[in-house]
């Protein structure tokens, strides 16, 4: 939602096996302070792929574009997941362009290796059945307390998940099992950087986040009845969280 009367300008960035879809529920409160773009990333929604890898450098490169086509100068980038990794991708490259980055329940850190054979497992199961993996994937991503609370969106998530291109989506995992590690980028940066982080988060641990920036001045909000998918899971505070971070640069 685009109002050139707002000098704001944030770019939500969807994670695996989403779309801009995911953002529905928030965009009504963050259009209310904000210029609000979503798009889909390739491999999902609406934006097939044929590559066999797709590199976070790559779908970096898209949005970037993306961006240029809307004469956008500068823009703040919320990323969920691997959304977060395309815009620390954005961030390293071309560091002029954000003015703050929020990571949602995602990491600066690179794959370990077990993540890295974890991925290309991924990559078999959803070639041999993409409702399976999916309807797994996604359940596996809330904490456990909410799937009987967001039955809607979580049944919401997964036709989502479904309308993925399935080469796409595989070549996405490959590609993040590939991407670099930013964590001393985040630390060293004088581009302001937030976590949202879930605590029963079982895709990108808690602790891992809290380790990442102890020694840094990266904002961390915590959310405690959130697992992966903290933009259903506690809505509110993670609309409040990133209006909070983003009007306090401003200011």
């Amino acid at each position: 939602m685009f109002d050139n009367k707002k000098s704001t300008t944030v770019l939500l960035l969807h994670g695996f096996l989403g779309s801009q879809h995911i953002w529905d529920n928030m965009i009504k409160d963050l259009s209310d302070h904000f210029n609000i773009l979503t798009i889909d990333l390739p491999g999902h929604g609406d934006t097939p792929s044929n590559q066999e890898i797709l590199y976070m450098n790559e779908i970096a490169n898209s949005v970037i574009s993306f961006a240029q086509g809307m004469m956008l100068k500068q823009f703040h980038v919320v990323g969920h997941s691997m959304g977060g990794y395309i815009g620390l991708e954005i961030l390293y490259q071309h560091p002029e362009k954000i003015e703050s980055l929020t990571l949602l329940n995602s990491t600066a850190m690179a794959d370990s290796e077990q993540k890295k054979a974890d991925r290309l497992r991924a990559v078999k199961v959803f070639e041999l059945s993409p409702a399976i993996y999916v309807k797994e994937a996604i359940a596996n991503l809330f904490y456990s307390v909410n799937l009987e609370k967001f039955p809607e969106q979580v049944s919401l998530l997964q036709q989502i998940a479904l309308h993925a291109d399935p080469k796409g989506a595989q070549a996405c995992l490959r590609g993040m099992r590939e991407r670099k590690d930013f964590v001393e980028l985040i630390n060293n940066t004088s581009i302001p950087v937030q976590y949202l982080s879930g605590i029963h988060d079982n895709t990108v641990p808690y602790d891992g986040i809290v380790n990442q920036i102890k020694s840094s001045e990266v904002k961390l909000v915590s959310f405690e009845q959130s697992g992966h998918m903290s933009f259903v899971e506690e809505r509110d505070k993670c609309v409040s969280a990133i209006v909070n971070f983003i009007n306090k640069i401003g200011s």
